[in-house]
């Protein structure tokens, strides 16, 4: 396949003003937002030292110190780095010299994993202290040093595209040159994509002009998702119907209020998408991120097919979660918020890692040691509390190990969220160890299988082992897993695909086209037994990973790939584990899709979906028989 970079194009540079109008946009739509409600944010003083010790114990709290001391010493390395560009943009006009390019090229890879650490740091720092006026401060600073980064480098591939092969070839010899041969081959096979010097500064500032559509949308997010709690969460779980509906429509009420607002910030960054497709010269930006994924416009459509074949499986689950909650009338958007099983059991933080230890022993040694030193090292930061992160992920630097940010809430659905990003780190680990820098970042579609197999390893393991209410509870948690993971995340899918592609005919992407677009999705996906509320038109107003451009259809490739591979695993681990344990070690040198075939996962012609939805076939059935 054709590499994505030699699709490039050279931009016109009277682009740069349609950017600046663009910013200037996002400028207006971030102070929308604070329009709306004019109530301040809460904030402690953020010069007070936070103590964890009476919050939560602190081996279940995140130890950054491994990267930087404390916050002034990173203060001082965002200034070393300033300083440090100043020296490799000295080499500018430069490079023809061969020391001067072995000398710059050392500079440059410095440069950029340090770079990477002290935004992580940053943004990890953030995530865990987010009234922190001083570390707000200190990432837009972080920020700003990215930009100088990209400006004050944007000289470098121009600059060697001007050397002729022989040169260029003899560079790729170097030591120096290690990690970076695709970006000399690129300049040697295919000079015609190269951009100028002022077009990659343009490209630098399109970049950071992308990142604004997001911040926008987590500013909304940070203000207000606090504050709905005690409004609204109380009679989430209601048996009232009408209780319960006010609850959930209170719990959305800002995002119903400001839904315009969240409408014209997507429409933005849907118009951005767009137009960096065609300056990349494709058809559309669908096509552009499966051709960064691998993936071809006719694998897409065929998962797409095998979704729409089954969509009566999801039908079906509408239809039993209707009968477990006794209800008399047809399931509803508020119904979401009732708890399918009564008495859930408890999972202590400590027992999900237990769990986690028993189901993950077909994986090997090797990664068994690193979940263990994960688990003891202060990689996760477990438990919600004021000022963290709501969400899950699992982040880390080149010159450092990832870390797990979960919110444990001592349930199934949290122990699971632990495995999957437990997965994660694992494999971040397994490729930090054993490539460069510039190889070692996994591909969001590759990151997923990682994440997605322990996940159904974990599922698999369990359901051996537990009978009754408990067997019931983890049927339940397995249906949601694939539901969730593959019917949901197409339909996401869906909604980016019909939004880009009426964006690309000229149509008003005002609100009014997102609540009918998603309102009709749900009607789809999940059956007759389905009735529209005035709730459904939102649901898109609450998925951040619209703003991730197509990355939502990676959780089923994913999960599809994932569970092919838990399956063989757990079959013949002995076989299996070393041909996993590559695959994970391998970061981006090698496509997965070929990857995966080394592996028997064959994602073409939608062949790994089917597998699953096979699986959730036999899932929904054994439920079904216990319902009659």
């Amino acid at each position: 396949m054709e590499d994505f970079d030699k699709k490039r194009k050279r931009i016109l540079l009277y682009w740069g003003w349609m950017a600046a109008i663009l910013l200037c946009l996002i400028g207006l739509v971030y102070g929308t937002l604070f329009w709306i409600d004019g109530s301040s944010k809460d904030t402690a003083s953020p010069n007070e030292p936070r103590d964890f010790a009476n919050e939560v114990e602190a081996r279940l709290t995140w130890d950054l110190t491994g990267m930087y001391k404390d916050l002034d010493q990173a203060k001082v390395e965002l200034e070393a780095l300033r300083k440090d560009l100043g020296l490799f943009m000295a080499f500018e006009g430069k490079l023809k010299n061969p020391d001067n390019f072995k000398k710059a090229m050392n500079r440059y890879n410095d440069l950029m994993t340090r770079e990477e650490k002290l935004r992580i740091y940053a943004n990890l720092s953030k995530d865990i202290h987010m009234t922190d006026g001083n570390i707000t401060d200190f990432l837009a600073d972080v920020e700003q040093l990215d930009v100088e980064i990209t400006e004050g480098s944007a000289f470098f591939k121009p600059e060697l595209s001007k050397l002729s092969d022989e040169v260029l070839s003899t560079y790729l010899t170097f030591e120096e040159s290690k990690g970076y041969e695709s970006m000399l081959e690129e300049i040697i096979y295919d000079r015609e994509s190269i951009l100028s010097e002022s077009e990659d500064r343009l490209m630098g500032l399109l970049n950071e002009l992308d990142l604004g559509y997001e911040n926008t949308y987590q500013a909304f997010w940070n203000r207000y998702d606090l504050s709905l709690k005690p409004i609204a969460y109380n009679n989430y779980n209601s048996k009232d119907d009408d209780k319960r509906f006010e609850a959930t429509k209170a719990s959305m009420q800002k995002q119903m209020d400001a839904v315009e607002v969240l409408a014209s910030n997507l429409e933005g960054k849907i118009k951005y998408d767009n137009l960096m497709a065609k300056a990349y010269t494709y058809d559309s930006d669908l096509e552009m991120v499966l051709d960064q994924d691998g993936i071809t416009l006719k694998d897409y459509e065929a998962f797409e097919k095998v979704t729409e074949k089954n969509l009566s499986l999801y039908h079906r689950w509408t239809v039993i979660k209707q009968k477990i909650l006794g209800l008399e009338r047809d399931f509803q958007y508020h119904d979401e918020q009732l708890d399918l099983i009564k008495n859930k059991n408890k999972i202590p933080y400590d027992e999900a890692v237990k769990f986690g230890r028993e189901a993950f022993q077909p994986l090997g040694k090797d990664y068994m040691k690193i979940y263990e030193e994960a688990i003891s090292q202060r990689w996760v930061d477990v438990y919600p509390r004021n000022g963290k992160y709501t969400g899950a992920y699992t982040w880390g630097a080149y010159l450092s190990h990832p870390y797990v940010l979960i919110n444990y809430e001592e349930d199934y659905n949290s122990a699971l969220t632990l495995a999957h990003e437990m997965g994660h780190a694992v494999h971040s680990q397994f490729s930090t160890q054993n490539q460069r820098f510039t190889t070692y970042e996994n591909s969001i579609f590759k990151a997923e299988i990682a994440s997605t197999t322990n996940e159904v390893l974990f599922l698999e393991n369990q359901l051996k082992t537990q009978t009754g209410e408990a067997r019931k509870e983890i049927l339940i948690e397995y249906v949601n897993l694939m539901v969730g993971t593959i019917f949901e995340q197409m339909k996401a899918s869906e909604f980016e695909k019909i939004a880009h592609k009426g964006q690309a005919e000229g149509k008003d992407l005002d609100a009014e086209f997102f609540k009918k677009t998603w309102s009709d999705l749900n009607a789809k996906y999940y059956g007759d037994h389905y009735e529209i509320s005035e709730l459904d038109g939102y649901g898109w107003t609450g998925l951040d990973h619209l703003y991730w451009n197509f990355y939502m259809y990676k959780y089923a490739t994913g999960l599809s790939s994932g569970y092919a591979i838990a399956l063989q695993l757990q079959k013949d681990p002995e076989k299996m584990a070393p041909a996993y344990e590559a695959f994970l070690k391998s970061g981006n040198t090698l496509s997965a899709i070929e990857e995966l075939e080394t592996l028997n996962v064959v994602l073409k012609d939608g062949k790994a979906l089917e597998a699953c939805y096979e699986k959730l076939d036999e899932l929904l059935t054994e439920l079904e028989a216990g319902l009659n």
